[in-house]
């Protein structure tokens, strides 16, 4: 079943307590990979259901920020775990969720990521530091 109505708000609703060493903080490229997967699935469902006016702009602003999530984990791994996920990310298109969000800021990183989009890790490492 779907949602009968989405929102976005840009307020702040909860305090979260960062400990070094968990497991949320930990490096950890499956991670990176679920989220892809995440991404690649709400795509599919956002195609699916057809939305309009609102919703889909907040669904199209949720896929980068999924997306981004995955690099910078993928940022902070070993290059040879990062091969794979850049090849997925090319594979998937990944670059075009950015395209479409509607988002200035992510339109510009679509752009620069469709550029690096067999190498987006690289990018992002760089835009990190």
């Amino acid at each position: 079943s779907s949602a009968l109505k989405v929102a976005v708000s840009n307020g702040k609703y909860y305090l979260r307590t960062v400990r070094p060493g968990s497991i949320t903080q930990s490096v950890n490229p499956k991670r990176a990979y679920d989220l892809l997967y995440v991404a690649e699935r709400l795509q599919a469902h956002l195609a699916s259901l057809k939305l309009t006016g609102k919703e889909r702009r907040a669904m199209l602003f949720l896929l980068p920020m999924i997306i981004n999530n995955g690099l910078d984990v993928m940022a902070d791994c070993q290059d040879k775990d990062t091969i794979d996920f850049n090849r997925q990310f090319s594979e998937r298109r990944l670059y075009r969720c950015f395209l479409k969000s509607g988002n200035l800021r992510y339109f510009i990183e679509g752009i620069a990521l469709s550029i690096f989009r067999y190498n987006p890790v690289r990018l992002y490492r760089m835009i990190k530091k």
